[in-house]
């Protein structure tokens, strides 16, 4: 049987309010009105901080390209002993960045970057 932590307990129980408060009295004009959930993903990222993670991340980014800094193999180590330790960082990025492609380039959440 698996054991999971207070933090675990705490990020399910946080997910399920969000799921019952969100999604639940919607789930029939999601599921069949074809009504798009992106309102509901937005609110997923806001209340999780998602949003800002997204918006951090392509910041750094963007300024990277902008001064021309290429990352060195020390930052690209730094950066993958992060996600393996970080709880899936770079899974959430790809999940970000997944959802950005599908509402358009530039848009994160509501706000145009």
């Amino acid at each position: 049987m698996i054991e999971w932590s207070d933090e675990q307990l705490m990020v399910r129980d946080a997910i399920r309010r969000f799921i019952d408060a969100e999604v639940v009295p919607q789930i029939d004009a999601l599921e069949h009105d074809g009504v798009p959930p992106y309102d509901v993903i937005r609110k997923l990222y806001a209340a999780f901080g998602m949003d800002q993670m997204a918006r951090d991340r392509f910041k750094k980014q963007l300024e990277r390209k902008v001064s021309g800094t290429v990352e060195s193999a020390s930052e690209r180590a730094e950066r993958a002993g992060e996600r393996r330790a970080g709880a899936g960082v770079d899974a959430d990025d790809a999940r970000l960045g997944r959802c950005r492609q599908v509402e358009g380039p530039g848009v994160i959440g509501d706000h145009q970057v």
